[in-house]
C-alpha cells in the first residue's frame, strides 16, 4: 500500500467509508496515518490503554463494504510462549461476543491482536458504531491485560494467568479514559 499523510484528500465517491473513518478518529483527535491500495485503505492510529500505546488498525474494503478494526498490544509473545498464550486467548474468547484475540504462530515473537469486522452490504457506518468496536476491543484488553502479560512474559500457565484477570462490567472512567464520546451514546 502507499502511504499518504493525514491531510490527503481521498475522492469522497470512491472512499466514503475511509473518509467516516478519518473523521472520527480526527474527533477523537487521534493523528492518523493512511495506506491506499486500489479500493482497499488502512487507517491507523495509536490508542492508549493502560497508559501504553497500542496500535489501532482500521481496513476499509469500499469494493466488498467491510470494515475490519485490529488493535495490536505493545508486548511481544516469545516463542517459547505461545502454546500458553494461544490457550489463554482461547479461553478469553470464549466470553467475548464482539471481536476476538488471536496470535500469529510464525516461528517469530508477535503481539496479541483483537479484531473485529463488519459487512456493510449497502449501508454505511456511522461514528458510534466505530467507537463501539474500538471500545470493545478497549475492554477486551483491559479486563484481560494482566492475564496477558503473566502468559506472554512470565512462566504462568493460562489457567494461572486467566485468574489473574478482572472480568467486569467496563466503567465510565476506563471508556472515557480512551474514547470522547458522550456517556449516553455507549451501548455497553
Amino acid at each position: 500500500m502507499r502511504a499518504a499523510a493525514m491531510t490527503l484528500s481521498l475522492p469522497p465517491q470512491t472512499f466514503r467509508l475511509t473518509n467516516v473513518v478519518r473523521a472520527f478518529l480526527a474527533e477523537q483527535e487521534w493523528d492518523d496515518e493512511v495506506a491506499v491500495d486500489g479500493f482497499t485503505s488502512q487507517v491507523s492510529a495509536n490508542v492508549p490503554i493502560h497508559e501504553q500505546a497500542f496500535r489501532l488498525y482500521i481496513d476499509v474494503n469500499e469494493r466488498a463494504q467491510l470494515l475490519s478494526v485490529f488493535i495490536y498490544s505493545p508486548i511481544r509473545v516469545p516463542v517459547r510462549r505461545l502454546h500458553e498464550a494461544v490457550l489463554f486467548l482461547n479461553r478469553a474468547n470464549h466470553d467475548s461476543v464482539v471481536g476476538r484475540f488471536s496470535l500469529e504462530d510464525d516461528g517469530e515473537p508477535n503481539p496479541v491482536q483483537w479484531s473485529c469486522t463488519y459487512d456493510l452490504e449497502g449501508g454505511t457506518v456511522s461514528p458510534k458504531q466505530i467507537a463501539l468496536m474500538i471500545e470493545h476491543g478497549i475492554y477486551s484488553f483491559s479486563n484481560h491485560w494482566k492475564g496477558i502479560v503473566s502468559v506472554a512474559l512470565m512462566d504462568v500457565d493460562a489457567n494461572s494467568a486467566f485468574q489473574v484477570c478482572s472480568v467486569a462490567e467496563p466503567t465510565e472512567a476506563l471508556l472515557d479514559n480512551v474514547v470522547h464520546l458522550n456517556p449516553s451514546d455507549r451501548i455497553l
